[in-house]
């Protein structure tokens, strides 16, 4: 029996190629395809699918952002990250969040469709080369190119919430923290970016693919 799987990424040339290359697989029917975590909420309410894949980033949301909503609104949907990079943190959050893989868009027609198959059997699977030292050392590279210090956990938190436009008393809020730490982890984000203010922090950031 074919599953019904719900495409979800916000490049319509990605979208396509995900649906030709399950087509071709007779193992799945994609029954629906959404741009936005929006518009993947309400199809998924809708159709209740097997799987979802998952683009890791859709404009300037995130992925870990939407998977327990996602999965609220459908317990039985198996959900799949896929992404084009590596970025350590967010995987890992996915993957905490719920996720039951995260696999790489460049993962050939065959091997994306037996991670898919492996995932509907209850696996969690994760592309081996999100674990290699390649991807490591280039996680290390893009946070410090040109001279850019690593950021810690907390500080990678506070800068994402800074990119979705919050304030610190409303970052505070969100990390259960005082408006004073978040202040001052806001200022090592400046200094570790070389940033002189935090729109400049957060356009930085989009430029190592951090966020």
């Amino acid at each position: 029996m074919q599953k019904n799987v719900i495409v979800v990424d916000d490049h319509p040339i990605v979208v396509r190629g995900i649906i030709d290359l399950l087509a071709d697989a007779h193992d799945f029917a994609v029954i629906a395809s959404a741009l936005t975590p929006q518009e993947a909420m309400a199809a998924i309410r809708t159709h209740k699918p097997h799987l979802v894949t998952l683009d890791l980033r859709l404009g300037e949301e995130l992925a870990s952002d939407w998977i327990g909503r996602l999965r609220a609104a459908s317990p039985g949907t198996r959900i799949v990250i896929l992404t084009a990079f590596y970025d350590g943190e967010l995987i890992a959050t996915c993957l905490a969040e719920g996720a039951a893989g995260v696999l790489l868009k460049d993962a050939s027609g065959l091997d994306l469709v037996a991670a898919l198959k492996r995932v509907l059997n209850g696996e969690i699977v994760v592309d081996p080369r999100l674990t290699s030292r390649q991807f490591a050392a280039e996680r290390h590279n893009r946070y410090v190119a040109g001279g850019y210090d690593a950021l810690t956990k907390r500080e990678y938190e506070v800068l994402r919430l800074l990119a979705r436009g919050m304030n610190t008393k409303e970052i505070a809020g969100s990390l259960s923290l005082m408006p004073n730490t978040v202040r001052s982890y806001t200022q090592a984000v400046l200094g570790k970016l070389q940033a002189k203010n935090r729109v400049m922090a957060v356009a930085k950031a989009r430029q190592l693919h951090l966020i």
